[in-house]
């Protein structure tokens, strides 16, 4: 006989008594350590940057970054938190070791800073594993690179990078 044949549901009164009770006996917290998320990746075709210049990379890898904010960005399918960000420059000369700053850009106003490198290097990878940016649905996103005023300006640059966004499955 089953323990929750009809003989044995008088004494624990139902079946939501019979969890209760093994429950309050066995009790333990089940925590959730998934981490939920997606990624936004961003490109452009290659173009040769100007002295003191800002440029916005949207989704479209077959244009040049902007000089104007929102005309490349993309919209943040689901809101939550940018954890990371990540751009790569790849350059045909590289060019002097003047600093380049990279951003992640909300909605045409507001930046966060990725990295700022100096350095000779033709590739150069801009990192930022500790971002905590809220955005929600529908927001737009870009990255902003400002440029500085070089000795010698990098020629045939090619432009690609990702932002991690995670989210709360439950909203």
């Amino acid at each position: 006989m089953s323990p929750l044949s009809v003989e044995h549901r008088g004494f624990f009164g139902s079946l939501e008594g019979l969890l209760r009770h093994y429950s309050s006996r066995n009790a333990h917290v089940v925590t959730d350590t998934r981490v939920y998320g997606y990624t936004m990746f961003f490109s452009c075709s290659t173009f040769s940057p100007a002295d003191s210049t800002t440029y916005y990379v949207g989704i479209i890898p077959d244009l040049v970054p902007a000089t104007v904010s929102g005309n490349r960005g993309a919209d943040v399918p689901r809101g939550g938190t940018i954890k990371r960000a990540q751009l790569w420059w790849y350059g045909g000369t590289a060019g002097s070791n003047e600093s380049i700053s990279v951003y992640v850009r909300r909605n045409m106003s507001t930046s966060t800073l990725v990295q700022t490198i100096g350095d000779t290097a033709a590739i150069k990878t801009f990192t930022n594993t500790a971002l905590s940016v809220a955005v929600a649905t529908a927001e737009r996103l870009e990255f902003q690179i400002n440029t500085p005023l070089w000795g010698t300006n990098p020629n045939n640059v090619a432009i690609g990078g990702w932002v991690w966004i995670e989210y709360d499955p439950a909203v």
